[in-house]
This record gives C-alpha cells, sequence and structure tokens, in this order.
C-alpha cells in the first residue's frame, strides 16, 4: 500500500474514533486556529529507527522560538487581537515504519503563549489546540494530516534535518532522535479536541 493510501486509512479511521467519542455537551467553546505553522524541534523514537519496518513510537517538542503561528485565533467564543502566535508543540505517535517508509497515528498539540514566553490564557484556561494525527512517512520526511473537533482538519508536511544525517544513520545502526520541521495549513478554521476526548 502507497504511503497516501496509508494515510488515507489512517485519517478515516481517526474520523470515525472521534466523532464516535465527542460528548453531547460541551462547557465552553474550544479553542480554534485559521492559518499556517511552521514548528522546528526534535523527534525522538522509542527505539532506533533503521532501515527494517516495525513497530516503533516516537515524540516531538517545539525548540523554544521555533514554533511560530500566522492567521486568526479564538478562545472562550471570540476572536483575539493579533495575527502573529509563537506556540509550543508536542506530539506522540506509534506505527509501523523505518527510515524508508511506513506510516504512524497519534495525538498532537500546540499551546500558544503570549509576548513573555508564557501560556496564552483567556478565561484563566489555557488556549491550546489538540489535534488526532496520521503520518506516512517516506526517507527522511512525510505528509501529516491533523483531524479536529467538529470536522475540521488541516494538513502538511514534516521533513528531518540534515536528510543526509537522517540517511546515513539509519545505515549505521539507526537513528534515536532527529531535527524536525512541521508545516501545516488549515483548511478553515480548526477546531481543537476537547481535553477529555479519548
Amino acid at each position: 500500500m502507497r504511503p497516501s493510501s496509508r494515510v488515507i486509512t489512517y485519517f478515516a479511521a481517526v474520523t470515525a474514533l472521534a466523532t464516535a467519542a465527542t460528548p453531547a455537551s460541551a462547557n465552553s467553546p474550544p479553542s480554534a486556529f485559521d492559518g499556517s505553522c511552521e514548528l522546528s524541534g526534535t523527534a525522538r523514537f522509542d527505539h532506533p529507527v533503521t532501515n527494517t519496518v516495525e513497530s516503533n513510537g516516537g515524540t516531538f517538542r517545539s525548540s523554544p522560538g521555533l514554533g511560530n503561528c500566522v492567521g486568526t485565533l479564538s478562545a472562550g467564543g471570540r476572536p483575539l487581537d493579533g495575527s502573529q502566535w509563537q506556540v509550543r508543540a508536542k506530539a506522540r505517535a506509534k506505527g509501523d515504519f523505518s527510515c524508508l517508509n511506513g506510516s504512524l497515528s497519534g495525538r498532537a498539540s500546540m499551546l500558544f503563549l503570549n509576548g513573555e514566553g508564557e501560556p496564552l490564557r483567556v478565561d484563566g484556561r489555557r488556549v491550546k489546540i489538540r489535534a488526532r494525527i496520521a503520518m506516512a512517512h517516506a526517507v527522511a520526511a512525510g505528509s501529516i494530516e491533523f483531524l479536529g473537533g467538529r470536522g475540521t482538519s488541516a494538513g502538511g508536511a514534516y521533513n528531518f534535518t540534515p536528510s543526509g544525517g537522517a540517511v546515513a544513520g539509519c545505515a549505521q545502526g539507526g537513528d534515536e532522535s532527529l531535527p524536525m520541521t512541521v508545516r501545516m495549513s488549515t483548511r478553515g478554521a480548526f477546531v481543537g479536541l476537547r481535553r477529555h476526548h479519548r
């Protein structure tokens, strides 16, 4: 199965799961974002990634000052002033993959920050966008889909840098961690999943 087909399969599965698990009632509107982001940080794997496809998992955390979004942000049911936002992003995914190909699924979140680099708060709550993710990997890069609440979505791509170093590491015992950059754009207003979503 091609990587693009795997993304579609994972995306359909997580869509069904999100629809079934979303509660009927809500205390307040979830945060929403309409725009694009570039996030740079480090991906760390549960065990070294090699050229052999096997079950594995990993985490991603953006580095301080290297998570930036441009667009419209709303929280507590109202838009916030501004169009440029610093964020702190993290993700956790697992699947069957190697350095050459594979697919993963999991969860991700972006915490929006104020001008002092502290969590942005509205009505006492941190402004955070949560999502399900599905990834299709190919060599040192891949595609990524984000699934939010109310049927909203975003898409993008990621890459490991330097790509030559990632490939060489795979052939020499495996990569335990790699610098990673994610670029994504929403398809209209992207509504975050609620905290108690499973």
